[in-house]
């Protein structure tokens, strides 16, 4: 069995074809070219810094949307993400600086259509907090799992989900 997939993704299975037997196509990373990986790497740290900017600057999902926007986007799924995302970051801190540093591509499926990758996302922030009277500083890094999905249109990889996204930013270390 051949699977050809638009993008160029191709992969070719034996199976042992038997009475009621059925064939479940599935994709690993391996299956990725390189330039694929490296598409699909950018994609996300573009996206992923848009969405960490717009926390940043305080930006609701409709200041941000367009760089997600695409013919017929259906972008309902990562605006939920969003707006999670700003409700869950703890409101005693300020970013003043976040930086996606790297992305490293774990894990792909392929749902309704459209690529579920799990990545490892790693931070540079700098944050300001309130400690009683004074104001505060930190500038730290982190790093966080997370699920992005994109559809494939036109060439190139589009954000249109993103779930577990990192929360996580320290005040103390």
């Amino acid at each position: 069995v051949v699977v050809k997939l638009p993008m160029g993704i191709e992969v070719e299975d034996e199976m042992l074809v038997k009475k009621d037997s059925k064939f479940k196509y599935s994709i690993s990373i391996d299956n990725l070219t390189d330039k694929m990986k490296k598409n699909v790497t950018n994609a996300a740290k573009s996206g992923l810094q848009t969405i960490y900017d717009g926390v940043k600057d305080k930006k609701t999902f409709d200041e941000i949307k367009s760089a997600f926007e695409y013919k017929d986007a259906d972008l309902s799924d990562l605006k939920d993400a969003y707006e999670d995302l700003v409700e869950d970051i703890d409101s005693s801190i300020t970013f003043t600086d976040v930086d996606i540093k790297d992305v490293t591509l774990n894990r792909v499926s392929i749902t309704d259509g459209n690529f579920r990758f799990y990545i490892k996302a790693k931070f540079d922030y700098k944050l300001t907090y309130q400690s009683g009277e004074e104001t505060k500083t930190n500038d730290s890094d982190t790093s966080g799992y997370m699920y992005l999905t994109f559809k494939y249109v036109d060439g190139s990889f589009k954000l249109i989900d993103a779930s577990n996204l990192h929360k996580s930013f320290s005040k103390y270390y």
